[in-house]
This record gives structure tokens, C-alpha cells and sequence, in this order.
């Protein structure tokens, strides 16, 4: 991690001329629909599920959840539209795996505008 003045010029810099307030609103806007999707804790529960395994049939998830097939593949959908896994057809059967990278970028990069802002915020306060 770099020092704070460094964090400073970061976040003053970073947005690329857009306001700094606007591209720390844009960050967080990215992460929105990832945490909508996974304050659920049965959508959590099959996406771990999908983490262990690997990949998985929704009868799979089916057999190891207390869920019945059409709450499976509701969530499924729910998760697909957030991007946090995907599926492949094998046959008249999906077999869906985790899809992170797309989401793990979005909150690095939150967590990279808030540790600039908090860089910034303490430069503010010792100038």
C-alpha cells in the first residue's frame, strides 16, 4: 500500500478529470447489484455451493439444499443477471459455475476509492 500522500494524488488523479465525488459514486454503483444479490442467504448458499464443487446441475443443488428445483432456478437466474456464475448446456440439463472475476474487480476497485478517500481525508485533516 502506498503512503497517504501518495493515496492523495491518487484520488485527486485517478478519476481521469471526472469529480472525484463522482467517480467514488460510480465505484460504489458498480457493487450495488453484487451486494442486492447476495443479501440474500439462500443465493450466498448456492453460490458457495457452486465455489466447493466447482460447478453443479441445478438437480445437483437441488439434492444438497432444502430448496425445491424452481427456487433453485430462480436464484440461478438472480445470479446470473448479476453476473456471478454462469452455465454451460449439457444435453436438456445447465451446469452453472461461479463467474467472480467480473464482481472481484468491482470491489477491489471500491476498495481501492474508499482507502484513497480515507488517504485523502486524513492528508485534509493534518494540512
Amino acid at each position: 500500500m502506498g503512503t497517504a500522500p501518495d493515496q492523495v494524488k491518487c484520488f485527486q488523479e485517478c478519476a481521469g478529470g471526472v469529480d472525484p465525488e463522482q467517480y467514488s459514486l460510480d465505484a460504489l454503483k458498480a457493487c450495488i447489484p453484487i451486494f442486492e444479490t447476495l443479501k440474500d442467504e439462500q443465493r450466498v448458499k448456492i453460490l458457495v455451493k457452486l465455489i466447493k464443487h466447482g460447478s453443479m446441475s441445478v438437480g445437483q443443488l437441488v439434492d444438497e439444499s432444502e430448496l425445491s428445483p424452481p427456487a433453485i432456478s430462480h436464484h440461478l437466474k438472480i445470479l446470473l443477471q448479476a453476473e456471478l456464475v454462469s452455465y454451460k448446456k449439457e444435453g436438456t440439463r445447465r451446469i452453472y459455475k461461479p463467474k467472480l472475476s467480473a464482481a472481484l474487480q468491482a470491489l477491489q476497485h471500491l476498495t481501492k476509492v474508499i482507502e484513497e478517500g480515507q488517504a485523502y481525508l486524513e492528508g485534509e485533516q493534518d494540512g
